[in-house]
C-alpha cells in the first residue's frame, strides 16, 4: 500500500530530483512534490503548500542548504529538513545538523533515504503531538485558574457589584482575554447595562445594547439575555450579524466572543460577555469551561459540585502532563540514540580515512627528509591532520562519550570533571562508590546527561571556583549530590518556566520516578539533590 507524501524538493538538476523521486517510490511513497531553486520560489512554497518533509541540495547556484534551512525557520514551519547532496564533507554536514537540519545523505548512496524519511516523519508527528500537549497544559492551566480564582471570589464577597467587578478582573488578566463585562437587564426597557468591566473598557462606551429582536439585540450579548442560552461569534471581522459594533471592535483588538446568561431565582438578569483578541478562539472545551463559570456566578455552586468541577480539571491536567513528560522521555531516547548512531558513523567512516590518510603522511615524511620543501610541506600536513583527528575526538565525546558505554558511569564522570577542569579551571571534588553498583544503561545516560547539564550551568551562572560531586547507593537508591561555592541561584530561578536546564533536569529525574531537591541563595553557591530508585521507573 503506497503512502501519500507532499515533498518540497530544493534542487537544481532535475534529473537528480527524478532520482528522488524514484527511490521515494521504491520505498512504497507516492510523492507528490515541487522543485524550486531559488529563495523567492522557496518562499512561495512555503506560502501555499503544505508540506510533509524538505530535501534540499546542499550547492545551487546563488543559494544552498543552510540558506534554505533559514528561510524555513523564518517561516515558522517544523518540517523535516534533509540535505542530500555530492560536495559536502562530514564536517559541513556536523555544522548543517547543528544549524538544524535533521539528516543528511550522499546523492551517490540513496539507501538510507527512505528510513531516514520515515524516521524523520515519526519525529516530526512526535513534535506536533508534544505541541498540542502543551497547548492543551497551557489552556486548561489558564481557564482553571479563572475558574478557581473566580469560585474563591464568590466565597469572600457578598456585594454583586463588588462580585461583578473581581470577575471581569479575573477573566482579563488571569485567562488572558481582552475584554470582560457583566450587562444587568433593565425590565421595563430591556436595555442590557454595563454593570462592571475590566480590560478594553473603552469599546463599551456609547453602546447601546437590548434583549430585543431589533439591531441592537441581535449581538451576543442581547441574544443571551433573550435567547437564555450562551452566544459565540467567532470572527467579528466578517460576520455580519456585528456590523453594528463592527468599526469600534476592530479599534479596540477585539475579534471573536462569548455571552453566557446570568441568573437568579432561575429568571435571566443579564450576561458575562467576553471578548478575545483571536479569530475562532472559542472552541468546545473553553465554551465548556466558561457555562460552568456563569453557572457559578449564577447560582454560587455548593462546594460538593465545584471540587467535582476542580477534580475533573486537575485529573484532566495530571493526564495532559503524563503524556507531555512521556513524549518528552520519548524525545529524549530517540535523541539519544541518534548521538550514538552519528558518533558511531564518524568513528567508523572518517575516523578510520583520516587514520590511514596520517599513516601516509608519516611515511612521507619519513622518506623525504632530504627534501626540505616536502618534508616541511608534509609535516605541515601532518599537523593539520592531528588537530583534525582531535575535533573529530570532540565531535564523538560530545555526541557520546565512549567511556560511558565501555567503562560506565564512574569513569564517565571522572573523564566530565576533568573536562571541566581543563575548559573552565574549576576543580571538582569526587566522592564515587569504592565498589562498582550495577546501573542500568537508561539511568547511566540520565545520570551522565544530568551532571553534563549541571555542569555546563555551573560554567555559564556560577562563578564557582570548586564543584563538589557525590555518588553513592543508599538502600535501593542512587543519590547524586553536587554544590559549589558560586555565587547561588535565586529561588525564582529554580520554578521559572524558561530555566529549561533546570526543566530538562527536573523532567530526567521524573522519568526515572526520582525526586530533586534544588537549594541556594545569593553568595552561599547552589545545592542540588537527585534520589532516583536503582529500579527503573516502569
Amino acid at each position: 500500500m503506497t503512502k501519500s507524501l507532499n515533498i518540497l524538493i530544493i534542487e537544481d538538476s532535475e534529473d537528480d530530483a527524478v532520482l528522488l523521486l524514484r527511490e521515494l517510490k521504491k520505498g512504497g511513497y507516492e510523492p507528490l512534490s515541487e522543485r524550486v531553486e531559488t529563495p523567492d520560489s522557496m518562499k512561495a512554497a512555503l506560502e501555499k503548500g503544505r508540506w510533509d518533509i524538505i530535501i534540499s541540495d546542499y550547492i545551487l547556484p546563488g543559494f544552498g542548504g543552510l540558506a534554505a534551512l533559514d528561510l524555513l525557520k523564518q517561516s515558522g514551519k517544523d518540517l523535516p529538513f534533509i540535505i542530500v547532496s555530492g560536495n559536502i564533507g562530514e564536517d559541513i554536514a556536523v555544522a548543517a545538523m547543528k544549524a538544524g537540519a535533521h539528516d543528511y545523505i550522499i546523492k551517490g548512496n540513496l539507501k538510507r533515504l527512505v528510513p531516514a524519511v520515515e524516521r524523520e516523519l515519526r519525529d516530526a508527528e512526535v513534535r506536533r503531538s508534544r505541541r498540542r500537549a502543551e497547548d492543551n497544559i497551557l489552556q486548561l492551566n489558564r481557564l482553571y485558574s479563572v475558574l478557581s480564582k473566580v469560585n474563591e471570589a464568590i466565597v469572600r464577597v457578598r456585594e454583586p457589584k463588588e462580585l461583578y467587578e473581581k470577575i471581569c478582573r479575573i477573566i482579563v488578566e488571569e485567562g488572558a482575554f481582552r475584554l470582560a463585562w457583566v450587562g444587568l437587564l433593565e425590565p421595563v426597557s430591556r436595555e442590557v447595562r454595563v454593570a462592571a468591566s475590566f480590560g478594553e473598557s473603552d469599546y463599551l462606551e456609547g453602546i447601546r445594547i437590548v434583549a430585543a429582536d431589533v439591531p441592537e439585540g441581535r449581538g451576543p450579548t442581547g441574544r443571551a439575555v433573550s435567547e437564555d442560552h450562551y452566544i459565540v461569534y467567532t470572527d467579528f471581522e466578517n460576520d455580519p450579524r456585528l456590523q453594528l459594533w463592527r468599526d469600534s471592535a476592530r479599534a479596540h483588538g477585539l475579534r471573536s466572543l462569548a455571552a453566557f446568561p446570568l441568573h437568579t431565582g432561575g429568571q435571566v438578569i443579564g450576561a458575562l460577555t467576553i471578548y478575545s483578541d483571536k479569530p475562532g478562539f472559542f472552541n468546545d472545551e473553553e465554551v465548556s469551561l466558561l457555562i460552568s463559570l456563569s453557572e457559578d456566578i449564577s447560582f454560587a455552586l455548593d462546594s460538593i459540585e465545584t471540587e467535582k468541577k476542580r477534580s475533573t480539571a486537575e485529573d484532566a491536567l495530571h493526564d495532559l502532563t503524563e503524556e507531555l513528560r512521556n513524549l518528552t522521555v520519548h524525545l529524549q531516547e530517540v535523541r539519544e540514540a541518534e548521538r550514538t548512531s552519528i558518533a558511531r558513523d564518524i568513528h567508523d567512516e572518517l575516523g578510520q580515512i583520516i587514520t590511514a590518510l596520517r599513516m601516509d603522511l608519516v611515511w612521507i615524511k619519513n622518506t623525504c627528509k632530504d627534501d626540505k620543501a616536502l618534508f616541511s610541506k608534509s609535516t605541515a600536513m601532518l599537523a593539520l591532520v592531528d588537530s583534525t583527528i582531535q575535533s573529530i575526538q570532540n565531535i564523538i565525546a560530545s555526541l557520546r562519550p565512549g567511556i560511558l558505554d565501555v567503562l560506565g558511569i564512574y569513569a564517565a564522570i571522572e573523564w566530565q570533571a576533568e573536562e571541566l577542569k581543563k575548559m573552565t579551571g574549576i576543580s571538582c571534588d569526587l566522592m564515587l562508590p569504592s565498589e562498582e553498583v550495577p546501573i542500568s544503561e537508561t539511568i547511566s545516560t540520565n545520570i551522565f546527561r544530568i551532571v553534563q547539564e549541571l555542569f555546563t550551568n555551573i560554567t555559564r551562572y556560577a562563578k564557582a571556583t570548586i564543584v563538589s560531586l557525590s555518588l553513592n547507593r543508599i538502600d535501593d537508591n542512587l543519590v547524586l549530590s553536587v554544590s559549589d561555592n558560586g555565587v547561588g541561584i535565586r529561588p525564582h530561578d529554580i520554578s521559572n518556566p524558561t530555566s529549561f536546564g533546570i526543566i530538562g533536569i527536573r523532567e530526567r529525574v521524573f522519568a526515572m520516578g526520582g525526586d530533586i531537591k534544588i537549594a541556594g541563595s545569593p553568595g552561599s553557591g547552589t545545592s542540588i539533590s537527585i534520589t532516583v530508585p536503582l529500579q527503573e521507573a516502569g
